[in-house]
């Protein structure tokens, strides 16, 4: 269950939207970016996460004004000093004077700011893939393309929030579970304000002001905030530690936080990985195959440019759907996608969701459960080839099941249709069923 929501006001009578779960000394989260409390603990790896900091502290989580559940219209009061403004109530809600601050990305210059405003609060720091100066972000010809992004939300919410984990997370195919689907989180003029001020802050002077023990911790291969403003964070900080990581995730949380889970714990004096579970290691799991039907001979059909046009769209309608079904991208094999959900009923509901997307994309679409071998960002296994092959039996416009998958929808309202015994290669006659769906 989510921790409940609760209110603080500040000073500028602002509403704060806050949690609190776990036990222990106090720990808050300060995130920046686009948030929103309930979304986003819905998404498996950002809830282990958090959960497991639970385990040791109690960890307060607040969306800042103009995100979330906190207060929309704030009426442009989103200059940094205002950003900052937001964790004053937060204290005092929860009657703490001092605190330890975990701060990722756009909440690392909002926490440096705050530390500036009160350094007593201040017990200890940890910075993950902050930065200092917002104008090093980003080439102006990218800052231009990421704000006019932004302005889609008026618009386009959904594609815009798809472009902008884009932004985040270039070099990854999926909608990760870490990063959320927040075309509820935010509302345009917010965020054209918010990611304004990201281009333009300087918190240069707050940092090298900051006197508390602090952890800075990067991806090597991080895109969103480059690895070199990192390490740039922690050469400002008089008492910092900096710890490079592999990898070029933007959020901590992404796939599996083992290492950096244990970077913390080490710096705060508690095991915090102990205990965790990567969400790709919790099993079992459901997988689903997606492909366009005899994509082949429609190529060689429509010509080249009009294939590249609907192979694009499978992509992003199965992007979309994804994002708001709660599941993973595995990998993209041309014509068709593998990809992953904690419960058959998620993985039901967007294999419809993405069937009336389709339209005239003729696509079949096949899903299995069990306990697949995880390696790295892929799966590997039995029930892998066997979600292939469920798959490979299907006709344009089906989604064709295993029978565990039927078995484990049993009482979620899906209908099926048996479609007899079929013999899958290296698996032998199995019994499929088809999803009656309108």
């Amino acid at each position: 269950m989510a921790p409940p929501v609760r209110f603080a006001l500040t000073e500028d009578e602002v509403s704060i939207a806050y949690t609190v779960h776990g036990e222990g000394p106090p720990l808050i989260y300060v995130r920046g970016w686009i948030s929103h409390l309930d979304v986003q603990w819905r998404y498996p790896d950002y809830r282990l996460f958090m959960e497991a900091l639970g385990r040791h502290f109690t960890v307060i989580r607040y969306d800042m004004r103009g995100n979330g559940m906190s207060e929309r219209e704030v009426n442009n009061r989103v200059r940094l000093d205002d950003l900052a403004l937001d964790l004053f109530p937060v204290l005092e809600a929860n009657g703490l004077d001092r605190a330890t601050f975990l701060a990722t990305c756009y909440g690392g210059p909002i926490l440096a700011r705050f530390a500036t405003m009160n350094p007593t609060a201040i017990d200890k720091v940890i910075f993950d893939c902050a930065f200092s100066r917002g104008e090093e972000l980003a080439t102006s010809e990218m800052r231009a393309s990421i704000l006019s992004t932004v302005r889609l939300l008026r618009s386009q919410p959904r594609a815009a929030i798809t472009l902008l984990n884009h932004f985040t997370n270039p070099n990854r195919n999926e909608p990760s579970t870490g990063v959320f689907d927040m075309s509820q989180g935010i509302d345009a003029d917010v965020a054209q304000s918010l990611y304004d001020l990201s281009f333009t802050l300087d918190v240069t002077k707050d940092l090298l002001q900051l006197r508390a023990p602090t952890l800075v911790t990067h991806r090597r291969r991080a895109k969103a905030v480059p690895f070199e403003l990192g390490r740039k964070v922690a050469s400002l900080v008089p008492d910092a530690t900096f710890v490079a990581q592999d990898g070029q995730n933007t959020n901590p949380w992404n796939d599996d936080a083992t290492d950096v889970l244990g970077l913390m714990g080490s710096f705060l004096g508690v095991p915090l990985a102990e205990g965790y579970q990567a969400r790709t290691a919790v099993r079992p799991t459901v997988v689903l195959f997606s492909d366009i039907v005899e994509s082949t001979s429609t190529n060689s059909r429509i010509g080249d440019a009009d294939a590249h046009t609907v192979n694009r769209a499978f992509h992003a309608i199965s992007k979309e759907a994804l994002d708001a079904r709660g599941g993973h991208f595995i990998k993209s094999m041309g014509d068709g996608v593998m990809t992953e959900f904690p419960s058959v009923s998620q993985a039901i509901g967007c294999a419809i969701d993405m069937q009336h997307a389709f339209g005239d994309i003729p696509v079949r679409i096949g899903i299995n459960a069990g306990e697949p071998v995880s390696e790295d960002d892929d799966l590997h296994g039995i029930v892998v080839s066997t979600a292939a092959r469920v798959c490979a039996q299907g006709d344009a416009g089906e989604i064709i099941v295993s029978n565990v998958v039927r078995e484990l929808a049993t009482g979620k309202g899906f209908v099926f249709e048996p479609i007899g015994d079929r013999h899958l290669k290296g698996i032998g006659d199995v019994p499929l069923y088809k999803v009656a769906y309108i």
